[in-house]
């Protein structure tokens, strides 16, 4: 591999593990907010027998579709980190056959 090739890799493994290091954050954000999510729900639970109990039952579906959601896009989350890590996978391993290949290369050119 040449260089540019070795360069050209290098930039896309770091692109990838900078995009990587995003999604793990946004991760973390959306299990923080399903968290506070699911407490609200529990507080809203324990209101329930205190406030008049339509309310309270409209209060706590409308926080278990929030919590729902938060939770559908924690999982759409995980999906694409693990899509990211197979790429970043497949990027170091194609880094690691160019400088194989190089290495015989310049091994071969020694003999």
């Amino acid at each position: 591999a040449t260089s540019n090739d070795k360069r050209a890799l290098e930039e896309q493994l770091s692109s990838l593990r900078a995009e990587l290091d995003g999604m793990r954050e946004q991760h973390q954000k959306y299990q923080e907010e399903q968290s506070k999510l699911f407490a609200e729900v529990g507080k809203i639970h324990l209101n329930d027998t205190l406030s008049s109990k339509e309310q309270g039952r409209t209060q706590v579906e409308a926080a278990e579709r929030k919590a729902q959601v938060a939770e559908e896009k924690a999982e759409a989350f995980q999906s694409e980190l693990r899509r990211l890590q197979r790429e970043l996978q497949d990027v170091q391993a194609s880094s690691l056959r160019e400088r194989q290949a190089a290495d015989e290369r310049a091994s071969g050119k020694m003999l």
